[in-house]
């Protein structure tokens, strides 16, 4: 018995899509909503770097020309190999890209489990798509803002990409807060580092690995190092106010001075006192 390849195209998509549902759905059978919600968002954020570097070498590139073609990839990516529910417009202006999905497969299923809350695909949806561009621009910044998602309310999800400025790009890949700046300080050792900043490093690698960023052995053997030093503070609860002062909406006459931040972190040492 054979199976035309037409057919094998269509049915393995959505096989992947079934046991991807069924992963999350047996992981918040044993651990509960929030913790599959964080775990689907990290692998999410891994499998689509595999995803992009797949892509890369099927098309014979080490990177994508220009950020046009980046969307070209992404797009002949979700059409012809995916293939499983997603329908997007990309709108490429110069250096600006804008996307407008009108349906998606992953929040149709989150959906159809009907549990306690659906907008777990659009959690990991926040972590893929600078995964995407980190991988088929690494030499561009790239900035991602996602405007609007479906599983919030809103028609269609509406996500705007654009090239950053030379002068954003040089003081992002100097920052601790990027992935380079991470990366240099565990370079340097953390042993003159003070207990407060051992935390908010370990805080912020936490964030960058949930996002897909890949240590090497090295590295890990530096954190690892790092988590037996850090001793009294929940470095999971720094990791997630960190995802919110970056993802949430700016509210004029609210400021959170420096005091006001260490008076947070005392507090949350003393918790384990």
């Amino acid at each position: 018995m054979k199976i035309s390849f037409e057919k094998k195209a269509r049915v393995l998509p959505l096989l992947a899509m079934a046991w991807d549902g069924q992963w999350f759905l047996k992981t918040c059978e044993a651990y509960g909503w929030e913790e599959a919600t964080r775990l689907n968002a990290q692998v999410r954020a891994a499998f689509a770097r595999i995803e992009m570097k797949t892509m890369l070498r099927a098309l014979g590139k080490r990177v994508a020309d220009d950020l046009a073609d980046a969307v070209q990839i992404i797009n002949t990516y979700f059409q012809d190999i995916l293939a499983a529910g997603f329908d997007a417009e990309f709108t490429v202006e110069k250096k600006r890209v804008e996307i407008a999905v009108s349906r998606c497969a992953a929040l149709s299923g989150a959906k159809r489990a009907r549990l306690e809350r659906h907008d777990q695909a659009c959690i990991a949806c926040q972590g893929l798509w600078p995964v995407y561009f980190e991988v088929l621009l690494p030499d561009t910044a790239v900035e991602v803002e996602i405007k609007e998602q479906m599983g919030y309310g809103a028609p269609q999800c509406h996500i705007v990409i654009s090239e950053e400025t030379m002068m954003t790009s040089e003081r992002s890949k100097h920052s601790v807060l990027s992935s380079e700046g991470i990366r240099e300080l565990l370079e340097g050792g953390v042993d003159n580092l003070s207990e407060d900043e051992r935390a908010l490093l370990l805080a912020l690698i936490t964030v960058e690995t949930e996002a897909g960023t890949d240590l090497d052995e090295e590295e890990r053997a530096a954190v690892e190092q790092l988590k037996a030093q850090v001793e009294g503070y929940d470095t999971e609860e720094l990791a997630q106010a960190m995802k919110h002062l970056v993802t949430a909406k700016s509210r004029e006459g609210r400021k959170l001075e420096w005091p006001g931040l260490k008076q947070r972190l005392r507090k949350l040492r003393s918790f384990k006192k």
